[in-house]
């Protein structure tokens, strides 16, 4: 499965500000300082912010001390709720033309698309932000020691 650079992006931008704790209005971070850490264009993170704010995942600060943001708790964000507010195509629903009578197309959807899409939905719900960026942690090479 492909996954578009501007979901990837969102969720690694997501991930850093759960591993640094950004869940508050005084723990906000702006989209320059974020392009700069994870070296991502910063027209392109804002791009996708504005999608993040309007979902929901993030809120934002304005003035000199602004940027965004985690709107909840990384525990309560899924994968899911962050596909779907930057992949919202990913999750349309398969529409046949009314004037046609698409038995196969009916069939198609029916037995592969619709079991696919509700196997991608539980499982992207069952992953959150926090599960990510505890695993980020555990493989993070800070957490490797060297024996001598």
């Amino acid at each position: 499965m492909r996954i578009s650079a501007r979901t990837r992006y969102g969720l690694n931008a997501l991930i850093y500000m759960a591993l640094q704790g950004m869940t508050t209005e005084n723990d906000c971070v702006a989209v320059i300082n974020l392009s700069e850490q994870l070296n991502i264009s910063k027209i392109y993170l804002e791009q996708v912010f504005a999608l993040l704010k309007r979902g929901g995942i993030v809120q934002s600060v304005k003035g000199a001390g602004g940027g965004y943001f985690l709107a909840k708790p990384p525990a309560e964000i899924s994968a899911f709720s962050v596909f779907s507010v930057i992949e919202t195509a990913m999750f349309e629903e398969p529409k046949t033309p009314p004037e046609s009578d698409d038995y196969i197309g009916n069939a198609m959807n029916n037995a592969i698309l619709r079991p696919l899409d509700e196997a991608i939905k539980e499982t992207l719900s069952a992953i959150s932000l926090e599960s990510i960026a505890d695993s980020a942690k555990k493989n993070s090479s800070e957490n490797i020691m060297y024996y001598l």
